[in-house]
């Protein structure tokens, strides 16, 4: 969402902002993903936010 603020375009028909922004987007997550193995909040955590045990787990 930040790169998005920071880079997005601001102005309709503004596509190379947009291409911008969304190479910034890519490059972030290939490199977050390299560093913590994935992009995905439940991999990051392991477990779910979604069911109770999961939500307990997060209250630890």
């Amino acid at each position: 969402m930040v790169i998005g603020f920071l880079r997005g375009k601001y102005k309709e028909g503004d596509d190379e902002a947009k291409e911008i922004t969304n190479n910034l987007i890519q490059e972030f997550s290939q490199k977050f993903a390299e560093r913590f193995g994935s992009i995905n909040c439940r991999a990051l955590i392991d477990f779910d936010l979604n069911t109770e045990e999961g939500r307990q787990q997060a209250e630890k």
